[in-house]
């Protein structure tokens, strides 16, 4: 089997990539068992009160083991397919260690990744800076996605955008452990039409090369939902493909 988890920061375009990929037959998307934010929501409920449960003084990161790979074959048993893709965002870089030995490091990681500012907007236009940092709990639970020092100071200094500080933090810590993962990771950058389709056809040349496509189908893009038209993007994976391995190819079903 394939396991794919997708991860990167939140607003990145995660949830759209579990959309990109529920398009495909062969692959594992059980959006009867995923809440709102295309997430298992068993795990995401489970990542939060580990986080609830970590020091905010301590740099260190740990969960209950047992639980988390009880959930994770709770999810994995319902699926019959060789492909499975699980949303996962930032929980999956922290947590890494407990993933390479479920997975026995056979995973491949998707971080998707936009510019900070397209990150911030989109927190603002959802309400959410807000909603994360003007609760005392749920402030809490998202400053701890960051350094421990950077916690404390963020609670002990009143600063002119204060909120937007955390964030553009969040941004940085996200990035740096993606930087240093070991597992196959790819980046896809979800911050516009062009790059998203560039590197998703790079990541299913290489990695799914076994999946069926139609080009009746399309894809909604955003939050703008622009469509991605599947004929042009088929047509230009399949130059690629042939370019690559030296065949020429009549049709992609």
């Amino acid at each position: 089997m394939k396991n794919i988890i997708i991860s990167g920061m939140g607003h990145t375009g995660t949830r759209m990539l579990v959309d990109f990929f529920s398009q495909f037959d062969e692959i594992y998307v059980p959006k009867i068992y995923l809440n709102s934010v295309n997430e298992f929501e068993k795990l995401h409920k489970f990542f939060i009160k580990s986080m609830d449960n970590i020091s905010f003084k301590s740099d260190e990161y740990f969960l209950n083991k047992k639980e988390l790979f009880e959930i994770l074959d709770e999810y994995y048993s319902l699926n019959k397919k060789k492909i499975t893709v699980l949303k996962m965002p930032f929980y999956s870089l922290v947590f890494n260690e407990y993933l390479n030995e479920y997975f026995d490091n056979n995973y491949t990681i998707i971080n998707s990744l936009k510019s900070f500012k397209s990150i911030y907007n989109s927190f603002e236009k959802r309400n959410e800076v807000d909603l994360f940092m003007n609760n005392s709990e749920e402030m809490i639970r998202q400053l701890k996605k960051v350094n421990a020092s950077f916690r404390l100071n963020y609670l002990d200094k009143q600063k002119k955008n204060k909120k937007k500080i955390f964030f553009y933090k969040y941004f940085l810590t996200t990035n740096n452990l993606i930087k240093n993962l070991n597992n196959k990771n790819y980046l896809v950058n979800c911050e516009n039409k062009k790059n998203f389709k560039n590197d998703m056809i790079k990541f299913l040349v290489k990695e799914l090369p076994e999946i069926q496509f139609t080009d009746k189908s399309f894809f909604l893009f955003g939050d703008d939902k622009k469509k991605i038209n599947f004929r042009k993007f088929l047509s230009k994976l399949k130059k690629i493909i042939e370019r690559r391995f030296n065949i020429q190819i009549k049709k992609i079903h």
